[in-house]
Parts: structure tokens; sequence; C-alpha cells
């Protein structure tokens, strides 16, 4: 019975430390801001996520980026993200008129998706590490991957 209890408690603490446990969406909300290149001029680029409706496996990022001479905007984007264990899918759309699905996956301070279709997408990197904030994208163009956008954010800023 003795060894039975202890294989019993084993097991328990086994499953119990598999990774299935809800990743906590706060340490991926904020709202950062940071001078950008966008279309090959200088922009100002910002975002903002946040926990959506379903507060444990959602998450809202809207983006947007704006000449920096005048601040007209430029673009405008949206993303939701649904959070499943370590895997990540949802949809994005923008002023672009575009809408893409969205997959991919989530792990300590990273989210990586992909979004589109096979000829027309791209993916990309979001770190959120140590309260910072940096965001790559790439959009896959018959002679391979371009790096479209590279934004070092720095520390999240308040909500203006």
């Amino acid at each position: 019975m003795k060894k039975f209890l202890h294989f019993f408690l084993w097991s328990v603490l086994c499953i119990s430390a598999r990774g299935d446990e809800k990743i906590p969406l706060g340490k991926f909300t904020g709202t950062w801001k940071s001078d950008c290149i966008a279309f090959e001029k200088p922009a100002i680029c910002r975002t903002t996520w946040s926990v959506g409706l379903a507060k444990s496996s959602m998450l809202v990022q809207e983006y947007s980026f704006s000449d920096s001479n005048n601040g007209t905007e430029l673009f405008r984007g949206r993303g939701l993200y649904k959070i499943d264990g370590n895997s990540v899918s949802g949809h994005w759309e923008d002023s672009a008129n575009n809408v893409y699905s969205l997959s991919g996956s989530i792990e300590n301070h990273v989210i990586s998706v992909n979004w589109g279709e096979i000829n027309n997408g791209g993916r990309s990197r979001y770190d959120f590490s140590g309260g910072k904030f940096h965001a790559v994208d790439w959009a896959l163009r018959p002679s391979g991957w371009y790096e479209f956008m590279n934004v070092e954010y720095g520390d999240s800023v308040a909500e203006q």
C-alpha cells in the first residue's frame, strides 16, 4: 500500500507539472510607443496589448504608425490572439483592407505567429521580456523572407 501511495503521489506531481496550466496573460499587456521606420520613412509606432473578453485565454493588440513629421496616421491594425496552452490562434485586421488568420505559439515572454496564406502572408515575433517590447515582422516574397518591420519599443508607457 505504501508503494502504491508513493506511486500515486508521484503520478499526481508529474501530471500537474506537464505545462497545461494557463499562462498568466498580464505579462503581455501594456502600451508601447517608439520611433520607427515605416515604408522607408520616419514614423512613430504605437502598440497596445490588453487582455480580451475571455480574460484567461485572449489577448487583443491595437497597432498603428503615424508620419513622424505631421502625425498623420498611415496604418492601423488589430489582432485577436486566443491562447490555448502553448498554442496561439486568432485573426488580424488592418486599414489596408487585410484580414488574416493567425497561428503560432507562446513560450515564456515570446509570441510567434504566422499569418495569411502560403503566397500572401508572413510571420511576426513579439518579445515582452523584462517589461520591454520588441516586434519583428516578415513577409514572404518569391525571393524568400523579407523583414519589413523591426521595432524595439523599450519600457511600457502610460495610456495617452
